[in-house]
């Protein structure tokens, strides 16, 4: 009995270890497809008049050896469409976090950081921050956050720190460089939204000195 806490803390940090293996693999993939266009992928696939239709996520599948799926997405349609949703159930493992006890194999705890000040502002492809090492791309979050992995869906910095997750105390997070780090949960707002900031001009002295330290 003396014994089950320390278990269940090893279990847990076991779990956190896999879905940073995840964040790492995602984020891997990210890079692979900007070596390949010259550019990050939107937040979306956007219809011809600019309307999000499918998640980046979708965009990922084949560089994460799962780009049979792609071939059975209707690209110009939006993820809930008649077609697209039958999809929904068919989520690859990678998008699953394993410290997720929600049984609904549709939803996924990794989101883009998007929303003022980020990398993504908005759905169009924006192009590498200057310091990728020092801003953050990829945030795991609760279930209460989770999304359809389909869906055009992310995580909203200005909701910070609302829902991040990771562990006890911690939430993982997968910067531009694809490093993947838990970091505390219970950081200073001005700190955390400073770490989601792509304006390494402004904020590259805070982010680098936090990072020195932790």
């Amino acid at each position: 009995a003396l014994l089950l806490p320390a278990l269940g803390q090893v279990r847990q940090a076991a779990r956190s270890s896999q879905s940073k293996a995840n964040m790492k693999n995602i984020m891997l993939s990210l890079l692979v497809y900007v070596e390949q266009h010259r550019k990050l992928p939107g937040r979306a696939i956007l219809s011809e008049e600019g309307k999000p239709l499918l998640s980046w996520r979708v965009q990922m599948l084949p560089y994460l050896e799962a780009g049979y799926l792609t071939d059975q997405f209707h690209l110009d349609e939006p993820w809930d469409s008649p077609h697209n949703i039958k999809l929904l159930d068919q989520m690859p493992d990678i998008f699953k976090s394993p410290l997720s006890t929600s049984k609904d194999p549709t939803k996924t705890n990794y989101v883009l950081a998007v929303g003022k000040d980020t990398t993504f502002p908005d759905f169009k492809a924006e192009r590498l921050p200057n310091a990728p090492s020092l801003t953050i791309a990829v945030v795991e979050v609760d279930d209460a956050h989770a999304v359809p992995w389909t869906k055009p869906d992310d995580y909203d910095v200005k909701n910070l720190p609302k829902g991040l997750a990771g562990g006890v105390g911690l939430f993982n997070a997968a910067n531009f460089d694809g490093s993947v780090r838990s970091l505390p949960s219970e950081l200073k707002l001005d700190l955390l939204k400073a770490l989601f900031s792509a304006d390494n001009a402004k904020y590259g002295a805070i982010q680098a000195k936090f990072y020195a330290e932790n």
